[in-house]
């Protein structure tokens, strides 16, 4: 047996490797826990997806385009949105223990501020201007300079609302990356304070596999907590509201409570060894169709909150209460799904699984400047929807593979991020002064 602790891509990743002796491939993924490199390739196929669907979506009116609506599409997007970030979060609890027991507080801090503060810092200042500006392009007006200086002066502003237009929306899907560094200061702070995680196992080696009792509880208790936490955040603010805090942090209210969650059943998750063993959580004889009829009870009981994302608050306190018992545990079974999948299915040696988690976080920064692009091209095509879904999904994901092996993967992360943040301000700067 070896068992190896390596820092991957934005967490650290601890794997258990049985065999004979290694190939090459084998070599490369001994370092890691290969089952759940799967759940975060399945992630971030599914953040690209669900942009993907922004376009032709019946409840997307903040999109940057819009060409023409899909039954398919808006069923996408309300099902992926059920368990795509939270799994992420998910992810960067289970492997914020085994990272903190090596590095320390202080080095674990200095390590996700390199990985996610700083990339945010940049982000800020250079990347989000451009964002902003490619996505809203067709309504700015004056050059990038103007749209740039208009930017920086919205610093300070703290909000919340429904973003209704695409000129509202600040941080597009980089809100994840600030959002998770707080999370993870948050867990340092906690972990610091709090004796009873002094007790916490910080390796696989070093703890039990919790009993099949206390692991039903465990989920049990999650889900109703998240059904909890969900249904009252329905009743306070509508569904699709975000809170902008200057230009530091922006979240949806009514789901920061389910992400921190998953972060907190993910950092739980590790401590008693879950996964870690090759072993699965439950059956997929039982997860599937659980996962079955939960998605299908989820979009029949959703659709009142579907075609009023506005409104959700004055839907009535029953209805919401269904609706967030179904979603909570519809995101608990899809979890356990992907990962007990990952376990059985994906826990072997596979390149090509192996290079698409390690480029997963440049990838997640890069591919909304492609999908927005390619949805806005496709729109002189008159063809069939899922098509263009299709299409937008596979050039975006490929292109920002690319760029990412190509660039990102040749230097350090803060030097790629610095030219990236380079071209962002300097390659729109002088197309409009051309």
């Amino acid at each position: 047996m070896l068992e190896v602790q390596k820092e991957t891509g934005a967490q650290s990743q601890t794997a258990v490797y049985n065999g004979p002796k290694m190939t090459e491939t084998q070599k490369l993924v001994s370092s890691r826990l290969v089952s759940m490199d799967f759940v975060r390739v399945l992630a971030l196929l599914g953040v690209i997806l669900y942009h993907s669907a922004g376009a032709y979506s019946l409840y997307t009116p903040y999109w940057s385009v819009h060409d023409g609506t899909s039954i398919v599409a808006t069923s996408i997007r309300e099902l992926v949105d059920v368990f795509v970030m939270p799994l992420f979060f998910f992810l960067a609890g289970y492997f914020t223990l085994s990272s903190l027991s090596r590095k320390g507080h202080w080095g674990f801090f200095k390590s996700k501020f390199w990985e996610l503060g700083f990339a945010w810092i940049i982000i800020v200042i250079l990347v989000i201007p451009f964002s902003w500006w490619v996505v809203n392009r067709h309504t700015v007006t004056g050059g990038y300079l103007t749209s740039w200086f208009t930017w920086i002066q919205s610093t300070g502003q703290t909000r919340l609302g429904v973003f209704e237009t695409p000129a509202q929306s600040v941080h597009l899907h980089f809100w994840f990356i600030s959002l998770l560094f707080a999370f993870f200061i948050a867990f340092i702070l906690i972990h610091k304070l709090t004796s009873n995680f002094k007790s916490m196992p910080f390796s696989v080696g070093k703890t039990e596999l919790s009993s099949r009792r206390k692991t039903a509880l465990a989920l049990m208790t999650f889900g109703l907590v998240c059904a909890l936490g969900y249904f009252i955040s329905l009743l306070l603010v509508p569904d699709t509201s975000w809170l902008t805090i200057n230009l530091f942090l922006e979240f949806q209210p009514s789901k920061l409570f389910i992400f921190g969650a998953c972060f907190g059943l993910g950092v739980y998750g590790y401590s008693k060894n879950w996964f870690t063993d090759g072993k699965q959580i439950g059956r997929l004889s039982l997860w599937v169709p659980v996962t079955i009829l939960l998605s299908a009870a989820f979009m029949v009981v959703g659709q009142d909150v579907f075609q009023n994302p506005l409104t959700t608050a004055a839907l009535s306190p029953a209805y919401l209460l269904l609706y967030a018992t179904i979603r909570s545990f519809l995101l608990l079974s899809i979890t356990f799904l992907v990962c007990s999948l990952g376990v059985r299915y994906f826990n072997r040696p596979s390149h090509t699984i192996i290079t698409i988690a390690d480029n997963s976080y440049n990838i997640y920064l890069l591919h909304l400047f492609f999908v927005s692009t390619f949805q806005d091209i496709l729109m002189i095509w008159p063809g069939p929807i899922e098509i263009k879904i299709a299409m937008v999904f596979g050039i975006s994901l490929s292109i920002s593979y690319a760029i990412s092996r190509r660039i990102f993967k040749k230097t350090s992360r803060w030097k790629g991020l610095v030219i990236l943040a380079i071209i962002s301000f300097v390659l729109p700067v002088a197309a409009t002064l051309l």
